[in-house]
């Protein structure tokens, strides 16, 4: 799933504006983008390591990381398979 958000009318010019609130339940992952630090990946994977303790999904929690394919010229998502999140009993 991809959110595009088309800023007509400028409300997300603030960070209030881009902030949403997820069901966890209904997320099955994440794609980090190319330009995503380190540090804010490792930011981002201890705040959801957090929110998915509650989920009661039993499928994992899927982490991607986007890179750019210099042959066929676009961006694919690579799945970090050392870095799934499930769920503990």
């Amino acid at each position: 799933m991809r959110i595009v958000i088309s800023d007509i009318l400028g409300i997300h010019d603030s960070h209030d504006g881009r902030t949403f609130t997820y069901d966890y339940n209904t997320l099955d992952g994440i794609i980090f983008g190319i330009n995503t630090s380190l540090s804010d990946k490792v930011r981002i994977m201890r705040i959801l390591d957090k929110k998915l303790e509650s989920r009661t999904v039993t499928e994992p929690f899927k982490l991607f990381q986007a890179r750019y394919n210099a042959r066929s010229g676009r961006i694919e998502a690579h799945y970090l398979s050392l870095m799934e999140h499930t769920r503990s009993e």
